[in-house]
């Protein structure tokens, strides 16, 4: 496979990793209450949000490095894993409602509270 594509792919991952960040950021008042990692939840209640968030920009930064250096050898489809993983991280962050992926309309809590969309805060 061209490398072209595991450019691609690792622009994703740390697309997607970004994506997370700004969602805890956007979430940051309830973060604590809806957070399912123990880790992060751990380091959110004893450190607090912003070195959570920061340990994960480090560790984003660190997953991307990595992968580059993956390029030049043989393990470098390890990248698909790792895009797999975010990809579905992806979609577990964007359309997961309790109750299941899609059992309800996963666009209720936002009408429920609009105050949510607006990006500016």
């Amino acid at each position: 496979m061209k490398n072209k594509t595991y450019f691609i792919l690792i622009f994703l991952i740390g697309l997607i990793s970004a994506y997370d960040n700004f969602l805890t950021l956007k979430f940051a008042d309830i973060i604590i209450e809806t957070e399912e990692n123990p880790i992060g939840l751990h380091i959110m209640e004893t450190y607090g949000i912003h070195i959570f968030m920061s340990a994960k920009a480090i560790g984003t930064i660190c997953a991307v490095t990595l992968s580059f250096l993956l390029l030049k050898t043989k393990y470098k489809r390890a990248i698909w894993a790792v895009f797999i993983i975010q990809l579905l991280l992806f979609f577990y962050l964007t359309f997961y409602v309790p109750g299941g992926l899609f059992k309800r309309d996963f666009l209720f809590f936002l009408r429920k509270h609009p105050e949510y969309l607006d990006i500016s805060r």
